[in-house]
């Protein structure tokens, strides 16, 4: 799969809102695919790309959580995306709960929008892409950190001070800080 395969799926029984994500994905070169309802999105036949799914919460006949459900009980891994005028926290805690990959606020900050969706579609090519083997090893052996060549990237620490003005001993402090009770 390619980026070029790459599909947000709008879910929202209000047209005005799946007309404005649609340009708002479109602006930044995101093609998106839109829905009047939970029903009509999960019984159209999807390609096989890397995507994610913009669902309303409060919608007629099925709500987002219950889409949502119904989608990891099929075994879809596709990430969800909460867009609601009508949101709650408990609401929030089960769709996130559920895998969600954030819970947002009508009306929200365009950006906001924009970098969970790029989260979710980071989500999905790494689930879409096989993991990384390295000659004689094991994918990942490695483990979760990154060192020595495991799936994930070195990441680089933030320096947390130096021995510049506030530092009582002069010399560079480390990385970490300990915490003692």
């Amino acid at each position: 799969m390619t980026d070029s395969e790459t599909v947000v799926y709008i879910v929202d029984d209000d047209a005005s809102v799946r007309e404005a994500l649609t340009r708002l994905l479109k602006s930044v070169g995101l093609r998106s695919q839109a829905f009047a309802s939970g029903r009509e999105f999960l019984d159209a036949s999807l390609p096989d790309a890397i995507g994610c799914v913009l669902l309303d919460v409060r919608m007629p006949g099925m709500s987002g959580l219950e889409v949502q459900e119904l989608l990891e009980g099929r075994g879809s891994a596709l990430p969800v995306i909460f867009v609601t005028g009508h949101g709650s926290i408990p609401m929030s805690v089960r769709a996130m709960k559920s895998g969600a990959v954030d819970f947002l606020t009508k009306p929200f900050d365009e950006q906001e929008l924009l970098d969970a969706v790029n989260q979710a579609l980071d989500r999905d090519r790494s689930r879409s892409r096989p993991p990384a083997t390295e000659p004689g090893g094991d994918a990942g052996a490695a483990g979760p950190t990154g060192r020595g060549g495991g799936p994930f990237p070195e990441i680089p620490r933030a320096r947390t001070g130096g021995g510049g003005r506030g530092s009582s001993s002069g010399r560079d402090r480390p990385d970490r800080e300990e915490l003692t009770p």
